[in-house]
This record gives structure tokens, sequence and C-alpha cells, in this order.
């Protein structure tokens, strides 16, 4: 979770290198695409 927006969700344990891998990518993701992106998709279900 990254502000307040579920961003990775796997249920159990993987391992170490994939969630090095993992935290890199959310490290450099670009919340304020995602924000975007979020909006448009749920302004495409409303209406």
């Amino acid at each position: 979770m990254r502000e307040k927006i579920v961003v990775f969700s796997n249920p159990g344990a993987i391992p170490g290198n994939a969630f090095e891998e993992a935290i890199g990518q959310l490290v450099d993701l670009d919340m304020e695409k995602v924000h975007k992106d979020l909006a448009e998709a749920q302004a495409e279900q409303q209406g």
C-alpha cells in the first residue's frame, strides 16, 4: 500500500529475490500516474 492505494497484493510468502524486486519497483512507481490512471478507471466505471 502506498498513499492509501493497494499497489501490490500477493498472498503467502514470496522468495527473497522476488521480494527485493517488488520493493524496487514500488520505490520507482510514479504515484502521480497511478492516481491519474485510477481516476480515469473510476470515471469509466461510473459513466
